[in-house]
């Protein structure tokens, strides 16, 4: 008996070392040099560039280069550019989710975003000051905010969509492009 009774006491101190060690290796997280701790890279940030090159595109009135952004480019965008020239002054640029979470008081279809899909789409939020020559273009000159599907398409970040978006605009958009061609 008193056999038995030895062998569980190394085997329970063990199992408490083994648990430990495991917590402790979970809870684990990179620092650099500066002792800080070193957050994952934000996948976010090559479509948000993106975003803004196409703005700095429209502004520059390099039409050719504003079209390459689009998932679909259509040349009576270009028609469309060119009659009102509009410029842009970016206010601020959000990710869909962040600002959707925002609104939850103004609208529970915004709780209802679904979200994106880590490296393959992402919805941002634009809210923008646009200026017409003339004062008015699509409409009046003015501050404001659209919505964006970019998508990452042939290793490449592309428009795929804007205006209002659906709860499942990431997870819609994704099945489109899955889908096999004509």
């Amino acid at each position: 008996m008193k056999a038995a009774r030895s062998f569980s006491i190394p085997l329970l101190s063990l199992t408490i070392l083994v648990v430990a060690i495991l917590i402790f290796w979970t809870s684990c997280v990179p620092v650099n040099p500066d002792g800080e701790k070193e957050e994952p890279p934000d996948w976010s940030e090559e479509p948000i560039q993106i975003l803004k090159e196409y703005y700095d595109s429209l502004n520059a009135k390099d039409w050719g280069r504003a079209l390459s952004f689009l998932e679909k480019p259509d040349p009576l965008w270009l028609k469309s550019w060119e009659a009102t020239s509009p410029t842009y002054e970016i206010l601020e640029i959000k990710k869909y989710s962040e600002y959707s979470a925002a609104q939850q008081d103004i609208s529970p279809y915004w709780n209802e975003y679904e979200g994106d899909v880590e490296g393959k789409c992402i919805s941002l939020y634009v809210s923008h000051n646009v200026n017409y020559p003339s004062g008015w273009g699509a409409e009046p000159s003015g501050t404001y905010s659209t919505a964006y599907i970019l998508v990452e398409k042939e290793s490449k970040w592309v428009i795929a969509d804007w205006g209002l978006i659906g709860k499942d605009a990431c997870t819609a958009k994704m099945k489109t492009l899955e889908a096999p061609g004509p």
